[in-house]
């Protein structure tokens, strides 16, 4: 058998191998050897062809005379129960992929990539984070109960300021750090601390008939003063002039284990720990009276001129409470994300019990100076006299204080590189029961105010 290949191409590829091939070149076949009848092989053909054919009709006949949708319904057969897992594995999908499995398919395609290299393998991932971040408070300090500065007996004047001390806003510092795993477990350490002072400034209370007089307030174990006092009225001599101050210093350090837990853009926050507190008040009266008096008797060779000079006629009050003591404490706190946005609103509620000791300081001093001079005809006569009184008393007790804080406001966290910045701004509100101020143990003493603070995390 003869056929003549006459193709376009010079070649043909077939894989790898190349056949060469040439245009207008006859290609031989040999004869393989036996011989065959064509009729034979024409019927055995046919007869082939015939029984595929019917093979694919009679198996396609459900399909064409009854196209639906819906599966067949099947004489129902005793079978085993079926397992309440379905089948893993190839050639088997699950039905429905969850957080996990997405991340276990993620984690498999990057270590993939990493050994084609097509990306770059990075730092391993930080299973722990921590947070840090400081700012300061904007408080206002108060009172549940009046916190005098002096007394008024009779009718004030007018250059009398508020019997009351007034405190305004002022600053306290703050600083919070938190170490949390994946997992949510974690630890926090908050110290904060708030210093200052209220004074009032001196002024004259100087009513020689006694209808109107200004007095310390009362404190633990010295009686205290009145002007004007006993020995400028005395001695004709009333210009005193008094001043007052009080003193605060809250000083608060916690640490705490803690637990978050999310569901959706909700975040709680819970946990326990040790808190610290030292709260110290302290008040400060001063009373002084200075002046000359002149008084002569006498007359000609015998007038005599006696001049008094007050040189200091003082009262000093220090009184000071303290009290410093740990207890356990407990936080709440909850997160809402606002969308898609990298802001969320925030509320928290902190509560401590405090077992410590308070101590009562009080100490007074009363200082008399007065220089007389006697002077008759030419000769004259100087005397000093000096005094110096003071009184201490001092007394220790156990206490237990409680203290109940509360914040509510918005913050949000801002990526940069491989940190986030973090910032804070929210409304807080402290109460220590029993605080009292710095005469009286009875009362409450309150923190009102707004946080401002700014921190990292990594």
């Amino acid at each position: 058998m003869r056929i003549l290949a006459n193709v376009r191409a010079p070649h043909a590829d077939i894989g790898d191998v190349r056949f060469p091939r040439q245009k207008g070149i006859a290609m031989w076949f040999p004869k393989l050897p036996g011989r065959c009848n064509s009729i034979i092989v024409s019927a055995f053909l046919a007869a082939w062809t015939l029984v595929a054919l019917s093979s694919f009709c009679f198996s396609a006949e459900p399909v064409l005379l009854g196209p639906t949708l819906d599966s067949q319904e099947k004489t129902p057969v005793d079978k085993k129960p079926a397992k309440s897992e379905p089948p893993q594995g190839f050639p088997y999908s699950p039905l429905r992929f969850d957080e996990d499995m997405w991340g276990t398919y993620l984690e498999r395609q990057n270590e993939y990539l990493v050994k084609l290299g097509e990306v770059d393998q990075g730092p391993p991932e930080r299973k722990i984070h921590v947070f840090a971040d400081g700012g300061f408070f904007m408080m206002h300090t108060y009172f549940s109960r009046p916190n005098p500065a002096f007394i008024i007996s009779g009718k004030p004047t007018a250059a009398m300021p508020s019997p009351n001390f007034e405190f305004h806003v002022d600053f306290a510092p703050v600083v919070n750090l938190t170490v949390i795993n994946d997992e949510g477990w974690g630890v926090r350490g908050t110290w904060q601390q708030l210093d200052e002072s209220v004074p009032i400034n001196r002024f004259s209370s100087s009513d020689s008939t006694g209808k109107t007089t200004v007095s310390s307030v009362p404190v633990f174990g010295v009686p205290g003063f009145t002007t004007p006092g006993p020995v400028g009225k005395a001695l004709g001599i009333v210009k005193d002039k008094v001043n007052f101050s009080d003193h605060l210093r809250f000083t608060d350090f916690d640490t705490e284990i803690i637990k978050e837990f999310r569901w959706g853009p909700w975040l709680l926050l819970t946990g326990g720990g040790v808190r610290y507190l030292y709260l110290s008040q302290s008040y400060d009266a001063f009373r002084i009276n200075t002046g000359t008096v002149t008084k002569t008797t006498g007359s000609g060779a015998g007038k005599t001129t006696t001049t008094l000079k007050l040189i200091e006629d003082s009262d000093r009050v220090d009184s000071g409470r303290n009290f410093g003591g740990a207890g356990p404490a407990g936080i709440l706190e909850v997160h809402y994300r606002l969308g898609r946005f990298p802001v969320w609103l925030y509320g928290n509620a902190n509560g401590a019990v405090f077992f410590g000791r308070e101590e009562t300081e009080s100490f007074e001093r009363t200082v008399e100076r007065l220089q007389t001079t006697v002077k008759k005809g030419t000769s004259s006569k100087i005397s000093n006299l000096s005094t110096s009184h003071e009184l201490e008393a001092t007394t220790s007790t156990s206490k237990v204080l409680t203290t109940a804080d509360f914040e509510v406001g918005v913050n949000t966290a801002i990526p940069y590189g491989r940190v986030l910045l973090l910032l804070r701004v929210g409304l807080a509100e402290q109460i220590i029961f029993d605080g009292g101020n710095a005469t009286s143990p009875l009362g409450n003493t309150e923190f009102f105010g707004m946080r401002f603070t700014a921190g990292v995390s990594y």
